[in-house]
């Protein structure tokens, strides 16, 4: 993965990947890898800090696949399509969802670009 990009795939196996780490300020295009099956998918911030943080705010909730009408994001009205993409700004901790098929669940985690990491841990952006 070059520069401040990421990419998840969504279909109805996962997330994959499942878990990802990305720099602050790098873009994730999500892409629903089933195409003729819509995800609505939801991107929460946890309420804390912590890795066990309650469920926040959404802050993304759109659905993706060939067969999508507009739905509300933010202030926005997003058509659907087989991709989308978000910027993450905030450093934390993210939880993603399939709205719809409630069992594919993924983790995301936004840290500073300028503070070292393990190097243990895969970094995007």
């Amino acid at each position: 993965m070059g520069g401040r990009d990421a990419t998840v795939l969504l279909n109805s196996d996962g997330f994959e990947p499942s878990t990802i780490t990305l720099c602050a300020g790098t873009t994730l295009t999500f892409v629903n890898a089933d195409r003729d099956v819509p995800h609505t998918l939801v991107v929460t911030k946890r309420s804390s800090s912590t890795r066990r943080g309650g469920k926040g705010e959404a802050v993304v909730r759109v659905e993706i696949g060939a067969h999508a009408n507009p739905v509300k994001a933010g202030r926005e009205r997003v058509h659907g399509s087989s991709e989308h993409s978000y910027t993450f700004k905030q450093v934390g901790y993210y939880d993603m969802y399939s709205e719809s098929q409630t069992f594919i669940k993924g983790k995301i985690e936004v840290v500073d670009a300028s503070n070292p990491l393990p190097r243990a841990r895969r970094v995007a952006g």
